[in-house]
């Protein structure tokens, strides 16, 4: 791959280059609050902020389904058209008030993945419920991960507080959830609970943000988990990614969102003033202030945000954040210390003076999920590419099992995230017949392409080789800088 993009560089000085796109399309996705406790001057439902053309755009997408009062981490699903998203409404016995819910675009509808409608008496009293607590996960296989808390809360004779936690796997195929992970599983047995969860760039587990601060039997505050997709997420081989024996990843209010360039945990936090950072391992979280030129006005909460393509050449960091003026996405500049001088108004008292308090809890990426596996039997894989604002572009499309650090650059500045092995030339050439297809070549005219990982002929290990594959793809345009239009993020999984 180093040799064509080479190549692709000498072509492209040849011909009039055009403006590089280092980041995501600009084109957004945010909003998030309930229909039922909310007073009617909160913006309610998901929202589009597009500022592809002359002047931005922002269009309501829908509303949310009834009777909920928070949702959490909007996100594409595996198809890069639907969404999902975690909702939860503590106080309200309903069928919609704690669930994980799809929205089908095409059909314009709200579904179910699943529910655990509250039960008892609305809250200050008594009080049960069972609800998904942060985000969901789209694994490798395509199938939803998501972590859940049942509450109980009694007040007679006296008021007693019950909490568990697990995380649960919903089976596209068969439409079934089971459990993966129990805390009473975790060793030693915590009685906290599970929030966000991500995937590793560097090994392809499973991580998991755990609300646990303890000093007995031994010192953990805040520790991450990790799980592997290749044995079925057992529990017996839970492993840990940071032990908090200092103070690992407060999962509160914050995602786990990954630096690619380094392999730490890292994203704004404390009303977005500040930065935190946390390797893996057991050193405890570093904390420091964010150089900012300015806040808009009434500023306040801050909730969901992301890293933009990190193979960009000044990665950044996107965080919405909302008061009761207005509701904003900030741009952090990740390579320059995390500064903050740059934002967008999603919404204000000016354009919307109906609205009172601008909730804006979701963020994502509208047709952001570029790569994709799927599982299409056992061992076996689908690769989904799909990059809807590039169709009928020429891609390529290899992989490496040697991570994803230096890369390689390109003369532009941006960085192809994967480490050049003899899979990878393997992978680009045709050199793996019957395991590895790269597809078409061309993305059709919905910006999508499939390729295949067959490893079912293989004598595999029963819990597969243990290691992971990274999987990159690379749009071409011989009049891009480069010769490359577009280098979306590097995927991993494991085998």
């Amino acid at each position: 791959m180093r040799s064509i993009l080479l190549a692709l560089s000498v072509l492209a000085m040849m011909t009039s280059a055009i403006q590089a796109q280092s980041y995501h399309p600009a084109v957004y996705l945010y909003g998030g609050r309930g229909t039922l406790l909310t007073p009617t001057s909160y913006p309610k439902g998901i929202y589009r902020y597009d500022a592809t053309g002359v002047m931005p755009t922002i269009t309501k997408v829908c509303d949310l389904p009834p009777y909920s009062t928070k949702n959490n981490s909007l996100c594409m699903d595996y198809d890069n058209q639907n969404y999902l998203m975690c909702m939860n409404s503590t106080y309200v016995p309903t069928p919609w008030s704690n669930a994980v819910v799809r929205y089908d675009v095409t059909l314009q509808a709200w579904s179910t993945v699943a529910a655990w409608p509250a039960t008892g008496s609305p809250y200050p009293g008594p009080n049960s419920y069972t609800s998904p607590t942060a985000n969901v996960l789209v694994d490798q296989n395509g199938d939803y991960l998501f972590s859940v808390l049942k509450y109980d809360r009694k007040t007679s004779p006296t008021t007693i507080h019950q909490a568990f936690s697990a995380i649960y796997r919903y089976d596209r195929v068969t439409r079934t959830v089971s459990t993966i992970l129990l805390e009473s599983q975790m060793n030693p047995p915590n009685q906290s609970y599970f929030l966000h969860l991500s995937k590793d760039i560097d090994t392809g587990r499973v991580l998991i943000a755990d609300y646990l601060s303890v000093s007995f039997p031994i010192k953990m505050r805040y520790p991450v988990w990790t799980l592997n997709p290749e044995d079925g997420y057992n529990h017996a081989n839970v492993g840990i990614w940071n032990d908090g024996s200092v103070y690992g990843w407060k999962p509160v209010y914050k995602g786990i969102n990954q630096n690619v360039l380094n392999g730490f945990l890292e994203r704004p936090y404390y009303r977005a003033r500040d930065w935190y950072q946390l390797p893996p391992g057991s050193a405890g979280m570093k904390t420091s202030p964010v150089s900012t030129t300015h806040f808009p006005p009434g500023s306040g909460a801050f909730f969901s945000g992301k890293f933009d393509l990190q193979t960009a050449a000044k990665p950044r960091f996107l965080l919405n954040g909302n008061g009761t003026q207005g509701a904003w996405l900030y741009h952090y500049d990740v390579a320059g210390g995390w500064t903050m001088n740059t934002y967008d108004t999603l919404m204000d008292s000016n354009t919307h003076p109906h609205f009172s308090v601008f909730y804006n809890s979701q963020f994502e990426f509208d047709g952001g999920r570029h790569i994709q596996t799927v599982a299409a039997g056992k061992n076996r894989w689908h690769i989904f590419v799909d990059i809807p604002h590039l169709p009928g572009k020429a891609y390529l499309m290899a992989a490496g099992i040697s991570g994803v650090r230096p890369g390689v650059r390109l003369p532009d500045g941006r960085t192809l995230n994967l480490v050049l092995d003899h899979v990878t030339i393997a992978t680009l050439h045709g050199g793996l017949p019957g395991i590895w297809s790269s597809g078409s070549g061309y993305l059709n005219a919905r910006g999508e392409a499939k390729g295949l990982l067959d490893l079912s002929g293989l004598p595999l290990p029963q819990n597969g080789y243990g290691h992971p594959l990274w999987i990159a793809v690379v749009v071409l345009d011989l009049q891009a800088p480069g010769g490359v239009a577009y280098l979306p993020d590097t995927y991993v999984m494991r085998l």
